[in-house]
């Protein structure tokens, strides 16, 4: 492909949502991990928040599931650069802390949850008595098989109030 034929393509990146031209708008595309159609992120966004949740879940054009939006200035030929951004980006939100978590006291996405829970678990009381309890277990007895690793990996993650799966 040559250089005229990707700058007469990206003059022609369209919203399939607002039929408008996302680079002459200066938004940020909307990357879903599993589709290639070219959206706004705010489009995208608004689209997934609107209707019926199993609808929503998927590209508006193809309707193939996806399960992450990312925002990017850069609009990717590659699926592997753009799966390498949409990585990246998950990276980023797990520095974040879960809003619903520290307003509730739950998340319903448990550990499938891309921000992060750990802050949150680490000041309280409960979190801190189970990790003393996973410390004294571990020093007392090296020999510790796999059940008890699992109970103790199971304590630390279904701490939450609400699990919808």
């Amino acid at each position: 492909m040559s250089n005229e034929d990707r700058i007469e393509e990206i003059d022609n990146m369209t919203c399939y949502i607002c039929f408008e031209n996302i680079s002459t708008m200066n938004k940020p595309f909307g990357l879903q991990n599993n589709c290639n159609h070219i959206f706004c992120f705010d489009c995208l966004s608004t689209w997934r928040q609107t209707g019926n949740k199993e609808t929503n879940r998927r590209c508006p054009l193809c309707r193939i599931r996806s399960t992450f939006i990312a925002p990017s200035w850069r609009c990717f030929n590659n699926n592997n650069d753009k799966q390498l951004l949409i990585n990246a980006h998950k990276l980023r939100l797990k520095n974040v802390p879960c809003q619903t978590l520290l307003r509730y006291d739950y998340c319903r996405f448990g550990h499938r949850c891309f921000y992060n829970h750990h802050i949150r678990f680490q000041s309280s009381f409960l979190f801190n008595q189970q990790q003393q309890q996973q410390n004294t277990i571990e020093l007392s007895n090296e020999n510790n098989n796999n059940e008890q690793r699992e109970s103790l990996r199971r304590i630390r993650y279904n701490s939450h109030r609400y699990r919808p799966y």
